[in-house]
């Protein structure tokens, strides 16, 4: 932590857990981004290649394999497990996402630390928003760099 001109900074010197910040207004985040919500770490990325079957055709065959219709991703949200692994993952198709413990299109009921509507992941236009929505704990980003302090 920096003091210059009565201006607190702060800066994560690339610690393990890393250093975050509760959000007081909604804010532009970017694939890559780490954000606590209760017990929760999650990242968001930006949807990448999916793992093809394998299918073999005969010859002469000429039928078509027919699977689910592909969705029309624009981001996915992965949980993070203690140690680094990968939860749950969380395809991103609507313009907005709400996470909640009970109530939203992301949800996770065991966590008590969670609100009933937590905080809200926005598509506009092709940028992504992140906003909690008056959360009794709220929602915290993960400093990059250094980051100056109200």
């Amino acid at each position: 932590m920096t003091c210059d001109d009565h201006v607190l900074r702060i800066q994560d010197l690339n610690s393990l857990n890393g250093i975050y910040r509760k959000m007081t207004e909604e804010e532009q985040i970017v694939p890559g981004t780490y954000f606590r919500i209760g017990r929760q770490l999650l990242r968001l990325e930006v949807p990448g290649e999916f793992q093809a079957m394998e299918l073999s055709k005969q010859e002469g065959d000429d039928s078509q394999f027919w699977g689910s219709p592909p969705p029309r991703v624009w981001a996915r949200l992965v949980q993070v497990l203690e140690g680094g692994r990968i939860g749950e993952i969380h395809l991103l198709t609507q313009a907005e996402v709400c996470i909640g413990r009970s109530d939203g299109d992301v949800t996770f009921p065991e966590d008590g630390f969670i609100s009933s509507r937590h905080c809200q992941l926005l598509n506009k236009n092709g940028d992504c928003f992140l906003n909690d929505l008056h959360s009794s704990n709220g929602t915290y980003l993960r400093i990059k760099g250094q980051h100056t302090l109200n």
